[in-house]
């Protein structure tokens, strides 16, 4: 008895402050609902709680006192000209309407289409062409074109070919929204992107003499970074240790015995890129190798540029190339020359570049080095050019003379430089004889 009656005696924990008063944060929740207007009971115009009777009453008079006041427009001026305003609103939406029905086609395009992003959009005649005859492309989706000489075009090459590609025809608004409005001659071709492939040096050079022409080839070894065994072209064969052997037949010209390619670094615009492909290709250059960081992507704007050499002419990648220069320089892999394109004007106040004097070539020097080993051409940036580090360890430097007007002090001279694919074209025509 004693201890329930100690237990319920005792205090609570938790004190209530103020008593039964309303505290301060209580003090802001409403007690009541508050009433409408309608619903007051000191509402005196009108006991009944209908809202519609309770409008009526208080804003009936209103109304009807507005429509008592004359309009100050005594001779119908502004009626006139608001209907007039109307009437031209009108036919305008009109007029719109009708010329998006003459254009229905377009705007349902616009819709519908929708671009893969993992495929690319090849346009151009001759861009697509190449593209389809190129054995480095298995995965063609779908062929746009518009009009019957594309598509005669298109059909006979298709079957010389041997391929079946899904055709569909479309409109110039199609085929400029696939092509990101580039000049398409009215074909795109939906095709898988070129994988890059990617190499540490270049390699030997074996000279071969077929016993049943008796014509001469030149092969030379290019050491890739992967180990797939997947063949870059139809003459390719797959070589242990990651090496892989790029045959090649020397072109029947006097002066060119060893192979010479074309290294381009940190050129950024695709169409100076497929500028110089295009050239290189014409000239009779044997492949190309292009810095993997900073360069400009093998894009269909570069095939376009390059009239589709792009897909003839093998193109490399490298990561370093540093170690690529000095790699293929060494003798157990060919000893490959490097040959940079330089404005040694300047190079006395660069002091990176001071002790290069020795290096520097003539162009007419140029002619004949095919004859004494293989080349490689190094090409730099549209705007700083090639680095000072690949100018240090280059064989040698070349720079083509200026030979225009001698500098004025009245007019500014803005034309002190040629473009990276005139230069490149330049230099190959001198490394390159003619037949």
């Amino acid at each position: 008895m004693w201890k329930r009656s100690f237990t319920s005696s005792s205090s609570p924990l938790l004190k209530k402050i103020g008593g039964n008063k309303r505290t301060s944060f209580d003090k802001y929740l409403a007690v009541e609902t508050p009433k409408k207007p309608w619903q007051s009971n000191n509402n005196r115009k009108s006991s009944s709680t209908n809202k519609e009777d309770w409008f009526k009453s208080k804003y009936a008079h209103i109304h009807a006192r507005q429509k008592l006041i004359p309009k100050n427009d005594p001779y119908g001026k502004k009626a006139a000209h608001e209907k007039k305003l109307y009437d031209i609103k009108k036919d305008n939406k009109l007029q719109r309407l009708s010329h998006r029905q003459n254009f229905t086609q377009y705007g349902n395009s616009r819709d519908v289409l929708q671009m893969n992003p993992l495929l690319e959009y090849i346009f151009g005649t001759n861009s697509v062409l190449a593209a389809l005859s190129n054995p480095r492309r298995h995965i063609f989706n779908k062929l746009y074109y518009y009009g019957n000489e594309s598509f005669e075009l298109i059909n006979n090459k298709l079957k010389e070919l041997n391929l079946q590609i899904p055709l569909q025809e479309s409109n110039k608004h199609e085929l400029n929204q696939l092509s990101k409005f580039n000049l398409h001659n009215n074909i795109v071709l939906e095709a898988k992107p070129l994988e890059d492939i990617e190499i540490k040096n270049l390699g030997s050079i074996n000279q071969l003499t077929d016993n049943n022409t008796n014509v001469p080839s030149t092969t030379f070894q290019v050491n890739l970074i992967n180990q797939q065994e997947i063949p870059i072209f139809k003459e390719d064969k797959v070589m242990p240790d990651v090496i892989r052997q790029v045959n090649f037949n020397s072109r029947p010209l006097q002066g060119k015995t060893f192979p010479i390619g074309i290294f381009l670094d940190e050129i950024t615009d695709p169409h100076n890129v497929g500028a110089i492909i295009r050239s290189a290709y014409f000239l009779g250059a044997d492949f190309i190798v292009m810095t993997k960081k900073n360069s400009s992507s093998l894009t269909p704007v570069v095939s376009k540029a390059s009239s589709g050499a792009m897909e003839w002419l093998p193109i490399y990648h490298v990561d370093d190339p540093i170690k690529f220069f000095k790699e293929s320089q060494k003798e157990e892999n060919g000893s490959w020359t490097f040959i940079t394109s330089h404005c040694t004007s300047g190079s006395n106040e660069n002091p990176a570049t001071q002790f290069i004097k020795d290096k520097t070539l003539p162009i007419e020097d140029l002619d004949g080095m095919l004859q004494r080993s293989p080349t490689i051409l190094v090409m730099g940036n549209e705007g700083s050019g090639v680095r000072s580090s690949l100018i240090q360890i280059s064989d040698y430097l070349v720079e083509i003379p200026y030979n225009g007007p001698p500098p004025s002090t009245n007019i500014t001279n803005t034309v002190d430089s040629l473009n990276v694919s005139v230069a490149a074209a330049i230099l190959m025509n001198h490394l390159l004889p003619c037949p």
